[in-house]
């Protein structure tokens, strides 16, 4: 009885282990993002803020950060 208690919380430290390896690798992916993110305010800027295709991929930057964020809320969290 006891071994199959120990098994149960192994499982389940597991996959919270699993859970919390996959929200480390987002924000990594999130601090990248980040970083490109700096580099083209950087080159905007750097551009006297004429560089168009800059200022595009800055705004659309900034909607997907936004977008992003706003599913983030939305998605239930997991608590142990």
């Amino acid at each position: 009885m006891a071994i199959s208690l120990v098994e149960k919380q192994l499982e389940i430290l597991n996959q919270r282990l699993k859970e919390l390896q996959k929200e480390i690798s987002q924000m990594e992916r999130s601090a990248e993002e980040k970083q490109q993110l700096i580099l083209m305010q950087f080159i905007f800027v750097e551009s006297g803020g004429n560089n168009r295709n800059c200022c595009d991929a800055f705004m659309a930057e900034i909607e997907a950060e936004k977008a992003v964020t706003e599913a983030a809320n939305k998605a239930p969290s997991i608590e142990t």
